[in-house]
């Protein structure tokens, strides 16, 4: 039988009583679209590749990849960044190993 980890549902317990969402609650990437040519992505880890036609950024447990034409990142901290661009699409890729 799997030990269950106490934490877990006390995190469950406090994310649904707070009514936190769950990119928050939980670490994973959020991303918001803004037109064709804004891309602002919350709770990233890191930059895997920046191009002017593709940018990579990896999450949690995640990859996403920004193709366009004329990409280039505006903005960044630790956590956010906004990304412009003509953006043309966003690939997202579950990785295990990340």
């Amino acid at each position: 039988m799997k030990k269950r980890n106490t934490n877990d549902g006390m995190h469950t317990l406090l994310t649904d009583r707070l009514q936190l969402p769950m990119d928050l609650s939980d670490g994973i990437i959020g991303v918001r679209v803004i037109g064709t040519e804004q891309v602002w992505v919350e709770n990233y880890h890191r930059i895997m590749d920046c191009m002017e036609e593709k940018i990579t950024i990896s999450g949690k447990g995640c990859l996403l990849a920004i193709k366009g034409k004329q990409l280039q990142i505006q903005y960044y901290s630790d956590e956010n960044m906004l990304l412009c661009g003509r953006i043309h699409s966003l690939e997202y890729m579950v990785c295990e190993d990340i």
